[in-house]
């Protein structure tokens, strides 16, 4: 089990890091819109708790977010002095095609374990891409730029 764990960080990581530098982000941008994508909404200070960041910085990577198109900033309804962070479908767009990275290298893993637990996990997570709950892609091959 502990041997599986570590293939399928491996190739999440080695996935991720690739998405991070064609995207040209960094980790706690990517974070930040999965953060987003699961409250819907977040003031900046709620951000650099989760994310472990200085309210400086925390900032800093909401604004870079905001220029680039993939998440809206706007007063907050009930305190005007602070900030509410939302995805915008830039953003909604790039975190569908970066997990459905994942949900690729996620089967590439799985298809090539070949053990009883990998079985197990494959015949689980295919239901679920079934389902509608991942929707895989062609994982990218090591030192693809897309």
């Amino acid at each position: 089990m502990a041997q599986f764990l570590r293939l399928m960080s491996a190739q999440l990581l080695s996935s991720t890091a690739r998405d991070l530098r064609h995207e040209n982000m960094s980790l706690a941008e990517v974070a930040s819109l999965y953060l987003l994508d699961r409250d819907k909404a977040l003031r900046i200070n709620s951000l650099a708790t989760a994310l472990a960041l200085s309210l400086p910085a925390a900032s800093r990577v909401a604004s870079t977010l905001v220029e680039r198109g993939f998440v809206a900033r706007a007063e907050d309804p009930d305190d005007r002095r602070a900030k509410v962070l939302t995805l915008t479908a830039e953003g909604t767009g790039l975190l569908n095609t970066l997990s459905g990275n994942l949900v690729g290298e996620v089967s590439r893993v799985l298809a090539t374990a070949n053990t009883p637990v990998s079985n197990r996990l494959a015949q689980l997570f295919g239901s679920m891409v079934a389902d509608g709950m991942a929707a895989p892609t062609k994982p990218a091959e090591p030192g693809d730029r897309r």
